[in-house]
């Protein structure tokens, strides 16, 4: 195997047959279709149950919002002192900052 790079195989980002295939199927069957859009529609929808409204949420958001994690620092040696809880963003890939 080379050292640090890619030598064989697909390039990165190039999608599988089956996948290609699925996706050249829905656009051509439904052009406008786009599955994060739809569920913003669900979502928004008073006619849908509030479960249902609830859950399309919760899928739209992961596509639009950074997931958080939960953080705990305790200051003192004795395990006296400051008890810290955070929820921070997860960096978001290619952003062009330090990594």
């Amino acid at each position: 195997m080379a050292r640090g790079r890619k030598t064989g195989g697909r390039q990165k980002g190039t999608p599988n047959k089956d996948k290609k295939e699925l996706l050249d199927q829905l656009a051509e069957r439904f052009p406008d279709y786009h599955p994060v859009l739809a569920m913003a529609e669900i979502a928004n929808d008073e006619k849908a149950g509030a479960e249902m409204r609830f859950q399309a949420h919760k899928e739209v958001a992961q596509y639009v919002t950074p997931k958080l994690k939960s953080i705990e620092h305790t200051a003192g040696e004795d395990g006296l002192g400051l008890n810290l809880f955070m929820n921070l963003g997860t960096k978001a890939k290619g952003n062009g900052a330090g990594g």
